[in-house]
């Protein structure tokens, strides 16, 4: 901290631009916050300068100044900076990710499924990730599908229009076919070009699996303003404030 007076844990996070206090609060009853190796288990603990504060074990940092990044991630590579018996301790973010971006409390801005690989948003800048990631800002993401068999024009309707899922009524906001292909094994699989504002678990997939369609390759290559480009798997690159301040824009 630049001096020596106590403060909230979660001030002192949201100072370090990991996250808003808001969100820092949620870290906390999450258990992703400790402090001096212990995991803080209530809100308003008070730290000092010489305390060791870390989210998802990570420490923070608070003279390190804000970045945003654009990461290509990688198929197989967990979306979250520490494995969980759940991924059967799969390779993360953390582990993929350069040590000096690690250091400056980098964390990403929502999520891409094991399988899918494509843009990802890495950032210490909480007032960044709330724009991009709250739903009620409707960023718009940009995705390519590969799916088995042809989707029917009806299908492509009820696209558009909405499916009921079990989370609610979902729907794309547009929808292009981009190629269909016929394979060695005389099965036929389409590429669509596709945009939606939803950011739930594993939309794209359950919508095509509720149409009869398995999705076999997801790519996500747009965050509102932002591009996947030339970026290749496991390439990253810093945002200018330009850019920072064009995809804030997009969730205004």
């Amino acid at each position: 901290m630049t001096d020596d007076k106590e403060m909230r844990v979660q001030k002192a996070i949201s100072m370090a631009g990991v996250a808003s206090r808001r969100n820092a609060e949620l870290l906390i009853n999450k258990g992703r916050v400790s402090v001096n190796g212990k995991t803080v288990d209530k809100q308003g603990m008070r730290v000092m300068p010489s305390d060791v504060i870390e989210v998802d074990g990570v420490p923070i940092n608070l003279g390190i100044g804000k970045h945003t990044y654009a990461f290509h991630k990688p198929k197989g590579i967990i979306s979250a900076m520490k494995s969980d018996k759940k991924h059967h301790n799969a390779p993360t973010l953390r582990d993929v990710l350069p040590k000096h971006i690690l250091e400056q409390g980098i964390y990403h801005i929502g999520r891409l499924d094991r399988e899918t690989s494509g843009l990802l948003l890495l950032t210490n800048d909480g007032d960044v990730a709330n724009r991009i990631s709250h739903p009620k800002y409707e960023v718009r993401k940009k995705y390519v599908v590969t799916i088995t068999g042809k989707l029917a024009p009806a299908s492509q309707k009820a696209l558009l229009k909405g499916i009921k899922l079990e989370d609610g009524v979902q729907k794309v906001d547009k929808l292009r076919v981009i190629g269909s292909f016929a394979q060695k094994n005389a099965k036929i699989t389409e590429t669509y070009e596709l945009t939606l504002h939803s950011g739930k678990n594993r939309i794209i997939r359950r919508l095509f699996a509720s149409l009869g369609h398995e999705v076999t390759e997801l790519i996500r290559t747009e965050i509102g303003t932002q591009k996947l480009r030339n970026l290749k798997p496991g390439e990253l690159r810093e945002l200018s404030q330009n850019e920072v301040k064009a995809l804030v824009a997009e969730g205004s």
